[in-house]
């Protein structure tokens, strides 16, 4: 959890306190990986923010997304590799409340569905393609295609 002034000592932006909490939850046994994370925030005087800014900015935002994969090598106790196809799905929305007298976006109300594979040839590499399917309420999500290479030390 945080909370804290968000105003950067600037008057214009009125009192713009930030409260934000998260919870993460994960499960790994016998190749199979799940996890979870659920995040909300508040902002208080949003309606000051707001028309410092010039774009309507939430004053109440969730979001939460939930990860299933599962260690297809883990069937040979032998190998000390890890091919991991999953599926994760996001929903997100950085606009739930708006001031009074300003309009939700519906594109910033949206969900993520993505389907992709994670390759380690060591514990602390890893190689991860996947495919997004975007989607929101205004219609306008883009899908992607990624392509990526993580190394923990």
């Amino acid at each position: 959890m945080f909370s804290g002034d968000a105003s950067q000592g600037n008057p214009a932006l009125g009192n713009a306190h930030v409260t934000l909490w998260d919870a993460h939850g994960e499960w790994n046994a016998r190749g199979i990986h799940l996890r979870g994370v659920y995040a909300q925030s508040t902002l208080d005087d949003a309606e000051a923010v707001s028309l410092a800014t010039g774009e309507t900015v939430g004053s109440r935002h969730k979001g939460w997304y939930a990860e299933a994969a599962y260690n297809v090598l883990s069937l040979s106790h032998k190998d000390e590799h890890d091919l991991s196809p999953f599926v994760r799905y996001e929903a997100l929305d950085t606009q739930q409340e708006v001031a009074p007298g300003f309009s939700r976006d519906p594109a910033n109300d949206r969900t993520v569905r993505t389907y992709g594979v994670t390759y380690r040839p060591i514990p602390n590499l890893a190689i991860k393609v996947d495919a997004q399917d975007f989607r929101n309420r205004a219609g306008t999500g883009v899908d992607q295609f990624n392509l990526a290479l993580g190394y923990l030390f």
